[in-house]
């Protein structure tokens, strides 16, 4: 018993701290450690509560040599399954003098996933756990926009986050990922998209589509861009059926943007090989250039409605945007009053006008 117990608290001294070791221990009427004293001045009390008489609550409170407050874990009582035992740390601000650190920990002790932290901006980040690993990752605040994360369930794990915990406990703290299935915004993306979803090629962790929609619920499908295996480049860009792209920021694409629908750049700038949508219509002070990219096929230099017979309903309205073709712009059909081959300069109108 005098083994296990001296086992016990070698661990003990391990996970609380990697520079200080034990040499002063005080118990209570019970034989129970409340307090520990360190070689260089710290200190770690205990204080136990029974939640049942077979499985108590504790919480320990670690301060260094001038009493400053370091950390505090709590140990709940391992009444459901012993593998489902979770630990609370909170700990001091690592970085008081930049945001995002993390001051709050729920995990597993030892599945050895964090399942909730608390960063010291007051923003929070959850996590799902799935069958193999982590299922999502869920924002309170927005993160480059993003709202949550779903990943792949398949036991193919593709990325692992590691977690600077401290105190360092006595395994690595780590959160296993899949590859990315979908990603949901809490405002809308360059394309106008609260929500992506991804497909891959193969095993590989490489996109090979990434399809945008409307609506969080990744229901009201508008757009799907195609990437190259080996690249990686943006290959197309094909638009819905009936459904309009807003594109903002600098957009290249090595081969089409096309589809049965209307295609709107209406901050930014796009460049793609060959246009072939119903309309076109390119912002103030936005570019459209059609060109040959390194990685994708010669550009065309065209721009062609879907449909050659609906010429009534066929635009290009530049709203004092450009419109550039590398080597001439063949516009189809013809905008009254325009020349067909535009060159280098730019090609003002809108069909009608």
């Amino acid at each position: 018993m005098r083994k296990i117990l001296a086992m016990a608290m070698l661990v003990c001294s391990i996970f609380l701290s990697s520079s200080a070791f034990a040499i002063t221990y005080h118990y209570d009427t019970l034989g129970r450690v409340t307090e520990t004293i360190y070689d260089n001045g710290d200190h770690k009390t205990t204080s136990y509560y029974y939640e049942t008489l077979q499985s108590p609550k504790y919480i320990e409170e670690y301060r260094d040599v001038n009493d400053m407050w370091k950390w505090t874990m709590e140990y709940y009582p391992q009444n459901i399954q012993f593998w489902d035992s979770r630990r609370y740390l909170s700990c001091v601000d690592p970085n008081p003098g930049s945001d995002g650190d993390i001051v709050f920990y729920e995990f597993y002790i030892w599945r050895q996933y964090v399942l909730n932290v608390k960063l010291d901006n007051g923003n929070e980040i959850h996590y799902e756990l799935g069958n193999s690993g982590i299922k999502s990752k869920i924002f309170t605040a927005p993160q480059n926009g993003i709202a949550k994360i779903d990943y792949y369930d398949d036991a193919n794990w593709y990325y692992t986050e590691y977690f600077p915990m401290e105190p360092a406990p006595p395994y690595a703290y780590k959160n296993m990922y899949g590859r990315i299935s979908k990603e949901t915004r809490f405002f809308a993306d360059f394309d106008g998209c609260m929500s992506h979803t991804y497909s891959y090629y193969g095993t590989t962790n490489n996109v090979s589509q990434k399809r945008g929609y409307l609506d969080a619920n990744a229901t009201q499908q508008v757009v799907t861009y195609g990437y190259n295996q080996s690249s990686g480049l943006l290959d197309s860009i094909a638009i819905s059926s009936g459904q309009t792209l807003a594109l903002t920021g600098n957009i290249s694409v090595t081969g089409s943007v096309s589809g049965n629908g209307n295609l709107n750049v209406q901050n930014g700038n796009l460049t793609a090989a060959s246009i072939n949508v119903n309309t076109l219509t390119i912002g103030p002070g936005c570019t459209v250039t059609i060109a040959a990219l390194p990685g994708g096929p010669q550009a065309s230099g065209a721009i062609r409605p879907l449909n050659q017979e609906a010429s009534d309903i066929i635009g290009i309205n530049t709203n004092q945007g450009n419109l550039y073709g590398a080597g001439g712009i063949s516009v189809s059909p013809q905008i009254a009053g325009q020349p067909n081959n535009a060159g280098t300069q730019p090609l003002k109108g809108a069909s009608g006008q």
